[in-house]
């Protein structure tokens, strides 16, 4: 086989987006969701196992963080980023402050009003675990394990007895 060297190659054209663009292209502006007036920026790629969009650009991976840096500036090191509407999802920049971590917790803490299968948190119910959902594991594995059950319960039934007749003996 002969190469012809008179006709030119051809040569593949390499389109590079600007970051900017690239992110820009992972956006939706939802119609439903909105945090003080202004509509959420649903990020519409690969999300981690925790909710959070992910890009890369710029020693970055977080698409928050990313959408911070891009439209807003630098992010100091020892702070972090805080969605103030409550969604891991939303990229919008401002949805996004540079907090601390302590306060982060404490709004991500305080913004909780119930777990993961809708019952609320209250006095009754717990404020960081739902006995709801506690009480009913329990009854779950009982119901798996009855001889377990029923061995773990003749244990805590003779354990507080010796505490009931201990302490009535000292008492008297």
């Amino acid at each position: 086989m002969e190469i012809d060297y008179s006709k030119p190659l051809p040569i593949k054209k390499i389109k590079k987006r600007s970051t900017v663009g690239r992110f820009l292209q992972k956006i939706l502006v939802s119609e439903t969701l909105f945090h003080e007036g202004t509509a959420c920026w649903e990020w519409r790629s690969t999300l981690d196992k925790g909710g959070y969009g992910r890009f890369a650009s710029d020693n970055e991976h977080y698409a928050h963080r990313a959408s911070y840096k891009l439209f807003v500036g630098n992010i100091p090191t020892d702070k972090e980023i805080d969605h103030r509407c409550r969604r891991r999802h939303c990229v919008n920049p401002l949805h996004l402050e540079v907090v601390s971590h302590k306060i982060n917790q404490k709004r991500m803490a305080d913004a909780k009003t119930g777990c993961v299968n809708g019952h609320p948190f209250s006095e009754i119910n717990g404020k960081r675990v739902c006995k709801t959902c506690r009480y009913q594991r329990i009854k779950e594995w009982r119901e798996r394990n009855p001889e377990k059950a029923r061995q773990i319960g003749t244990e805590s039934k003779r354990a507080w007895r010796q505490k009931q007749a201990k302490s009535d003996n000292t008492s008297q």
